[in-house]
């Protein structure tokens, strides 16, 4: 971090010497806009890394169905649209379907 902090202020006198005041001052307003959206990224970059981890361990077979009845409807649904979609063969079984659904 302090290499970094070192380099922006080369670059910033830097641009004093060679381009003067004017440029300088546009630099710094910009590095310092620019870094107030640093811990804005990060947070959604952990959100995104989060929701990766959670459907890393996602099967459809461990969903919650509120009527356990549709259960079958869902199931056979998903693998209809993962045979449109030719994500498997229109000839898969549903297994083959709901496993590919969940990879």
């Amino acid at each position: 971090a302090c290499l970094s902090v070192t380099s922006m202020a080369a670059t910033i006198i830097w641009i004093f010497v060679d381009v003067g005041f004017e440029a300088a001052r546009v630099l710094v307003v910009t590095i310092l806009l620019g870094l107030g959206w640093v811990p804005s990224i990060r947070a959604r970059a952990r959100e995104k890394q989060d929701f990766h981890k959670h459907l890393s361990g996602f099967t459809v077979k461990d969903c919650v169905c509120s009527v356990e009845s549709d259960r079958p409807i869902v199931y056979s649904n998903i693998a209809d649209l993962m045979r449109a979609q030719g994500f498997v063969s229109e000839h898969a079984s549903e297994d083959i379907a709901l496993q590919a659904f969940d990879e």
